[in-house]
């Protein structure tokens, strides 16, 4: 069988990585036994790429450092989302501490009880969108 060099040439990244299906490396080993001078260019380009390569210089303790910033962004998380609660239910809340909440317009409420109509909702909604982004933060990445 006559195979071209330029398929060779395809089919070698797959063939030099290892990832090649048997019938590849079948063909590919005939085809270097037919050209011996490719097939030493081959091993030496091979070589050469192989003493180029140096190992990942990533930290040996970058897996217990992601572990522990994101235990520290999910009990962030958590309190946040109680903060949220507490500071929801204590706004919506106003109405049954406070008994006359239909009776005044808003405007006197807030003189009277500024801490349970204005803070708490702020409160709540800053909390709020602070748990949502840490909660998109914490989403995987698909990694």
């Amino acid at each position: 069988m006559n195979i071209p060099k330029a398929v060779i040439l395809d089919l070698l990244p797959a063939y030099l990585a290892g990832e090649a299906s048997p019938e590849t490396i079948a063909l590919v080993d005939e085809y270097l036994k037919s050209d011996p001078e490719f097939a030493e260019r081959v091993r030496s380009q091979s070589a050469d790429n192989l003493a180029n390569t140096r190992p990942s210089e990533v930290p040996a303790e970058l897996e217990l450092v992601s572990i522990r910033r994101t235990k520290r962004l999910i009990r962030l998380q958590m309190w946040i989302l109680v903060f949220a609660l507490c500071s929801s239910f204590g706004a919506a809340g106003a109405e049954m501490i406070l008994g006359e909440w239909r009776m005044k317009p808003l405007h006197l409420l807030l003189q009277g009880y500024p801490f349970l109509i204005g803070v708490l909702p702020a409160l709540a909604l800053v909390c709020w969108i602070a748990y949502f982004w840490i909660k998109r933060r914490l989403r995987s990445s698909g990694a």
